[in-house]
């Protein structure tokens, strides 16, 4: 296979990757069809399966490439502030500006796919909660660092705090729940201080 060739098949594999990103966002993994996928892309089942062989291959690749993207964009950033405290803010406030990108039409794509995969063993579910766990124990960790009491109960209240204005704005269509969520987290910082 010529480098052209390679260069064809990865831009092709990315921008399978990005759309799919886009339908995990509305319809969950599970949502996520071969034949959605390739009707959405204008192409064929069976050019898609040449890229990922299976829907559960084209699974693990979206969890990877989201995982990836929340690292990136979520994670590197926040823990990019000076300090502990900091830090915290900046991860739910990072996570809740992630979660209504462009490319999240229907909020978050990660926690929708944990919902879909939580009572479902496999591949699939064991990576989901491999970036989930490391999800929590960075939180946890900034909390430590910030010097919170009980820092994983901290991280705990993060994550309602994501979880709630998640519903309130993705299912009753309420725009100031981030706004809330940062004002509550604020609160919980202040009363969490050693």
């Amino acid at each position: 296979m010529s480098n052209q060739q390679m260069a064809k098949g990865e831009n092709t594999r990315t921008a399978i990757l990005d759309r799919a990103r886009i339908m995990a966002s509305l319809r969950g993994l599970e949502g996520l069809t071969i034949g959605d996928l390739a009707a959405e892309l204008g192409m064929s089942k069976s050019g898609l399966y040449v890229h990922f062989g299976s829907k559960q291959a084209l699974q693990l690749a979206v969890v990877d490439r989201l995982f990836d993207a929340f690292q990136r964009e979520v994670i590197e950033p926040a823990l990019a502030q000076p300090d502990g405290t900091g830090q915290v803010a900046a991860l739910l406030d990072r996570w809740i500006d992630w979660s209504c990108a462009a490319g999240h039409p229907g909020g978050c794509p990660l926690l929708g796919a944990i919902v879909d995969a939580d009572a479902v063993e496999g591949p699939v579910r064991d990576r989901l909660a491999q970036g989930w766990a490391v999800w929590r124990r960075v939180v946890r960790a900034a909390a430590g660092r910030a010097g919170l009491t009980d820092p994983d109960s901290v991280a705990g209240q993060v994550f309602g705090l994501y979880l709630d204005q998640h519903l309130q704005r993705w299912l009753m269509g309420d725009t100031a729940a981030p706004d809330a969520a940062r004002r509550a987290l604020s609160g919980l910082l202040e009363a969490r201080r050693a």
